[in-house]
């Protein structure tokens, strides 16, 4: 894990180029420790978005992606961190 929190979250239009953060209650997401990790997962409609902040508890947010919402999902204890979100499949048990 990198020692610099410079890590941010946003969506990228291809088409025009134009970037725009993910926010969280009219705030930007924090910026995340490390140079390197896969703390996002898209699962149809819906992106799970890791954050390890400096001084805030790790946690997991969550985008609708259709309609455009973020809301706060999973933390984990300060002191902890992740560095990967795997999609845990159970198709089979259907």
């Amino acid at each position: 894990m990198g020692a610099a929190y410079n890590c941010y979250y946003a969506t990228l239009d291809l088409t025009t180029d134009e970037r725009v953060e993910f926010q969280y209650e009219g705030t930007h997401l924090p910026f995340s420790s490390g140079n390197f990790s896969q703390r996002s997962l898209v699962d149809e409609d819906v992106a799970y978005i890791g954050v390890n902040p400096e001084k805030e508890q790790p946690c997991v947010f969550i985008y609708d992606i259709k309609a455009g919402t973020m809301t706060k999902g999973l933390t984990i204890a300060e002191g902890y961190g992740f560095d990967r979100i795997t999609l845990v499949d159970n198709a089979d048990k259907e």
